[in-house]
């Protein structure tokens, strides 16, 4: 296993090695050497220079990193693992503080059990702390998770983020717990210290479960140094914590914490280091919420790189003082403008937006709080097209947009509704909770969606099968809960014909937007791309790219209704399924701007823990991501439609309150394409006739809004209604004999028909 371990490193180094040639070839042939020998003489060359090679490593090919840690720290592991009798004895035995080494074994063979599993926790922690700053809490948790024991399968891991079963936890900590004490060894000091600081930081986003959180301050805080002596890892084992804990009713030990930061500013600040003393500073202003402590944040004048927490420190003082609309717009122009001066790629823009929105929030808060609604919903717009290469920040001037904002409050769901005649806030405290909407949701999509605040949804949901027979109660509780009826009343004074951008603040893949379509004779799209024209763009040339691994046996159906709706409009149109499809040839298709439509028969995946990696399968054994698909969209004189009738294609982010355009669909939506996506799991004959529906309406020169809103009051009409609307398209259509014969399966359920989102 020693070998293979370190060959598959070797294939993931390789991978790298065009963005750091002499560095990666040297890891390379220490690694050969390694995979040959078993020797581990050259493991502490190889791991400094991974980490030193790895903070070149741009942060757009973050995911060859992670791919390349998780390799090489596993294979450090199965060089430990070498001993085998040490390895198995040690899964057993409690390590004792004073004396941890049994008698039996040689110290020699104890130093190459436990020097590899060192290095190949240092990997990891490395890796945790990266992922953080990038804006991915959850796949730094699942890192950091591996620092603590590189030997746990997170694959068989508990959803819980705190009771998770660690297999050699209490070994590894108590190894270098050890180590600090008998040889006071100042690495594996810093290494317990950093990973308490980073689990800190994530509990603050992903929550913790069991007040884990408070236990790790108690256990690590021996370790951690203050005064003059203390280090980065050391300070922000504080800072963190504070951040974490000022927020939790409660948290434990915050005096003693708030006096070690405001003793520690004063040395950080005698010497001078601006940035450790501006996070310390910054950290006391929140907790104590203090004004003081804010200015003394400002005046440390840190370095560029804490740019986005500056404009939040400024926000943050801003909604302290009475006079903030001035500053608001201020520091939104400034945030625009170094945002698209850092990032070219537009994920990783997206993921600084997510990371950061404690900005947008805190002053779109402050803004309804003073009735300021029309400077909230203009700072919400900006933000959400915040997009690279953009250079005129956009005016809400002239447009209709709906904001929602789910969780203003516990109970009731608040919307901003602009026009040219100004805007409306709207919302009524509702009987329904926010956890109540999430507890059916988890049923319904068979997922788990936890709200940190709401204790009955932090229990795990291990049903596998999608209830969906509960989706009518689902959207009875959400449209309870947001206020459905005085929404409807509100929206009569709106002309029919309107087409409202619609956003959230949060976001929270909830279909409040197919509710909003059902509900009023309006049309609406979610607002990702930067330009919007609603007028129908004629459709000469389609490509159907269908079932590509054979596993979805309706899909003929929707291919021949597909096929028969373009050939009675003269539409030229390319077709290819099965063992037809392959990647190379899609990403050629899909980067070809002669196509006005693209239907995609797919499956799909939303990746939680790294969005910008969602997948879509398009061939039998192939997938493409939501990153690669956002950098081949071609340029065209107008908009074209991509279609996606595969699963979860429509799910976006949720972490840290952010808008969550990460995602398949909301990643890939710009001003050269609309993107239709499903929000869960998707049944094939469902999203086959509500595809077929919506086609028939898009061919006869409607938009793809109206389109699917017509589609979707069809369906929501019965199977009944469903026949007869696909007898109109063509008697002989195959689906509509699929439909008659569907005995038990109620197609008028909103798991069905409310699925699909349009992103413009």
């Amino acid at each position: 296993m020693i070998r293979e371990s370190f060959v598959k490193a070797i294939d993931s180094l390789e991978k790298l090695r065009d963005l750091s040639p002499a560095k990666i070839s040297k890891l390379i042939s220490l690694c050969k050497k390694v995979s040959l020998n078993h020797n581990q003489s050259n493991s502490e060359e190889i791991y400094e220079l991974f980490i030193k090679t790895m903070s070149t490593i741009p942060d757009e090919k973050y995911n060859l990193h992670r791919n390349a840690a998780y390799d090489l720290a596993n294979a450090f592991v199965e060089l430990g693992k070498k001993h085998d009798k040490i390895s198995r004895r040690f899964r057993e035995m409690v390590v004792k503080e004073i004396d941890p080494f049994p008698k039996r074994l040689n110290l020699k063979k104890y130093v190459q059990f436990i020097d590899p599993h060192t290095y190949a926790m240092g990997i990891y922690l490395n890796l945790s702390a990266r992922l953080e700053d990038l804006g991915l809490p959850a796949e730094s948790y699942n890192a950091l998770l591996k620092s603590i024991d590189p030997w746990v399968d997170l694959s068989k891991s508990s959803y819980s983020l705190d009771g998770i079963e660690l297999e050699n936890a209490l070994m590894f900590n108590s190894i270098k717990k050890t180590f600090v004490k008998m040889f006071n060894h100042e690495g594996s000091r810093k290494n317990l210290v950093g990973q308490a600081a980073l689990h800190f930081r994530l509990a603050k986003t992903l929550g913790t479960m069991d007040n884990d959180a408070f236990s790790t301050y108690k256990y690590h805080k021996q370790f951690a140094k203050t005064g003059k002596e203390a280090t980065y890892q050391d300070v922000l084992f504080y800072v963190n914590y504070l951040d974490f804990a000022y927020l939790k009713p409660d948290a434990k030990d915050l005096d003693e914490v708030k006096e070690i930061l405001t003793k520690q500013y004063s040395i950080e600040k005698e010497k001078k280091d601006r940035d450790t003393s501006f996070f310390i500073a910054c950290s006391l202003t929140k907790a104590l919420n203090s004004l003081e402590w804010g200015e003394e944040a400002l005046s440390c004048n840190p370095s560029s790189n804490y740019w986005p927490e500056l404009i939040s420190i400024n926000v943050f003082v801003a909604c302290l003082l009475d006079e903030f609309l001035w500053a608001f717009n201020s520091f939104m122009e400034t945030f625009w403008l170094k945002a698209t001066k850092t990032y070219s790629d537009r994920m990783l823009l997206e993921l600084c937006k997510q990371r950061h929105s404690d900005i947008i929030n805190n002053m779109v808060n402050k803004c309804i709080s003073h009735k300021e609604f029309k400077a909230a919903a203009s700072l919400i717009y900006i933000w959400a097209n915040l997009k690279p290469g953009v250079d005129v920040i956009p005016s809400i001037r002239g447009k209709n947009l709906i904001v929602a904002i789910p969780n203003l409050y516990y109970s009731g769901g608040h919307f901003l509704v602009h026009d040219e005649k100004g805007v409306t806030f709207t919302g009524l405290l509702s009987t329904k909770k926010l956890s109540d909407v999430y507890l059916l949701k988890n049923k319904v999509e068979s997922g788990w969606t936890a709200l940190l605040n709401e204790k009955e949804t932090l229990v795990p949901n291990l049903e596998r099968r999608n209830f969906v027979e509960l989706s009518q109660e689902y959207i009875d509780t959400l449209s309870e809960y947001i206020g459905v009826e005085h929404l409807k009343d509100l929206f009569l004074k709106y002309p029919d014909s309107s087409h409202f951008e619609y956003l959230e603040l949060s976001w929270t893949n909830t279909p409040i937007l197919p509710i909003l379509t059902n509900l009023t004779n309006h049309t609406y799209s979610v607002s990702v791309g930067r330009k919007n024209s609603l007028i129908p763009r004629q459709i000469k040339k389609a490509l159907i790219w269908a079932d590509p691994d054979g596993s979805l046996p309706v899909a003929t159906f929707e291919i021949d209704a597909l096929i028969h709706l373009l050939s009675i409009y003269d539409i030229d149109y390319e077709f290819y399924s099965g063992s037809d499809c392959t990647k190379d040839l899609f990403m050629e298709k899909y980067s070809d701007s002669d196509f006005d439509l693209i239907w995609v028969i797919s499956h799909g995946e939303f990746n939680s823990d790294n969005p910008p990696f969602s997948r879509l399968h398009i061939s039998a054994d192939e997938e493409v991501t939501a990153w690669e698909l956002q950098n081949c969209i071609p340029s065209r004189e107008n908009k074209r439609f991509l279609i996606l009738n595969a699963c979860q294609s429509g799910v976006a982010g949720v972490r840290f309150n952010s808008m969550g355009f990460l995602g398949i669909a909301p990643s890939i939506t710009n001003e050269l394409q609309t993107v239709l996506g499903h929000l869960w799991h998707v049944d094939s004959l469902a999203s086959a006739t509500l595809g077929t529906l919506t086609l028939h309406c898009l061919l006869q020169k409607n938009t793809l809004p109206y389109a699917l809103k017509w589609a979707s009051k069809i369906m929501k009409s019965g199977n009944q209604a469903i026949q007869d609307a696909l007898v109109e398209i063509e008697p002989n259509l195959e689906i509509i004999d699929r439909v008659r014969n569907t005995v038990t399966k109620d197609l008028s359920l909103p798991y069905y028909s409310m699925s699909a989102l349009v992103f413009e």
